[in-house]
């Protein structure tokens, strides 16, 4: 039997038979025989969670250019941001058989918890990345806003990206996700911030539907 088998997170898996079917039998014993079933205990995958109405954003987008040819996506550059966790979660696992792995009820979905450390910032494209930028979060309470993405994001690494004139003349366009501090509409309170510095660079965003990592390929990198 395998080693991790036997650090199971279910200690109490051998009650719940024992009420529920009137099996008695040790909790090595019942591991034995679902392994002869071919159930195993698996990480399970995990998968940011969708709200109905970013399902519905989702298939809005891909409607709206379900026509476009493959060509035009290899004009896209992609952007994230990732932090890293100082709080990091302890992997579960769940009882499935080999096929079950993209079942929703054996996922493990996550939720951002906003307790962060540090920040980073890349860019990919076709046949093209950039290099792994620190974000500076400069601890004055604020946190990570608009001033300091136009700062250290949009005036830096998309800035030097986008002046390209091959780039600028071959209508390249930027992918960013749905963070508020993007801020893709102009409001009293940000004055336009970072649109005018896109509009100083040439940068042209493509509007993207939020937390969709099977849209944004830079998501599964």
């Amino acid at each position: 039997m395998d080693h991790w088998a036997l650090r199971s997170p279910y200690p109490t898996s051998r009650d719940h038979h024992q009420k529920t079917c009137g099996i008695t039998a040790k909790y090595l014993t019942l591991l034995r025989a679902w392994q002869r079933w071919g159930y195993h205990y698996h990480t399970p995958n995990t998968k940011p969670f969708l709200s109905a109405a970013q399902k519905l954003a989702h298939y809005i987008f891909v409607i709206e250019n379900y026509n476009c040819p493959v060509a035009y996506w290899y004009k896209g550059i992609y952007t994230d941001k990732i932090i890293t966790y100082t709080n990091l979660k302890r992997r579960i696992k769940v009882l499935r058989t080999q096929g079950e792995r993209r079942r929703l009820d054996y996922i493990q979905f996550t939720f951002n918890s906003g307790r962060d450390s540090i920040m980073y910032w890349a860019a990919i494209g076709y046949n093209f990345k950039s290099q792994l930028y620190f974000v500076s979060i400069d601890r004055d309470g604020k946190g990570f806003i608009q001033k300091k993405y136009k700062k250290q994001i949009l005036r830096r690494p998309l800035k030097d990206i986008f002046v390209d004139r091959e780039r600028q003349s071959q209508g390249f366009f930027c992918v960013e996700d749905g963070n508020r501090v993007h801020r893709l509409k102009d409001t009293k309170k940000n004055k336009g911030l970072c649109n005018a510095t896109r509009v100083e660079y040439h940068i042209y965003t493509l509007p993207w539907p939020g937390n969709s990592p099977d849209l944004n390929p830079i998501k599964n990198v």
